[in-house]
């Protein structure tokens, strides 16, 4: 739901968006971010593994981005948000199957496949 709403949000608001909750690592912030998010909150991963791993979810951050080829968070944020999808329709069916909320993974894997096709169609 935190990703969805973020989505829903990103770009029809003059606000900047956060996500908190379930923030734990480097891919975690590139999906709230790709779903219009400005800022993240890691309490509990902080808690749990320290400050230190701040370090690790960069890494992880500007690996995924350079294997991607994205340039910057500003680039890509809410690049999959419902107003920047093709058929944001398909993405609010796509949210649930047989009435459960599908896992971030397939979320992810969508998300990439509706950007995927915003860039072949520029």
């Amino acid at each position: 739901m935190r990703l969805r709403g973020a989505a829903a949000l990103a770009g029809r608001i003059k606000a900047s968006i956060a996500i908190t909750g379930g923030v734990h690592t480097g891919l975690d912030v590139i999906k709230a971010t790709m779903a219009g998010a400005h800022a993240t909150q890691m309490v509990s991963a902080l808690l749990r593994h320290g400050p230190d791993h701040l370090r690790t979810v960069r890494r992880e951050i500007e690996s995924w981005m350079q294997e991607h080829e994205w340039d910057s968070l500003d680039e890509m944020r809410g690049n999959m948000s419902l107003q920047r999808i093709p058929d944001p329709a398909a993405y609010e069916r796509a949210n649930f199957q047989d009435g459960t909320e599908m896992n971030d993974g397939r979320l992810l894997r969508m998300c990439l496949l509706a950007c995927s096709a915003i860039v072949a169609g520029a």
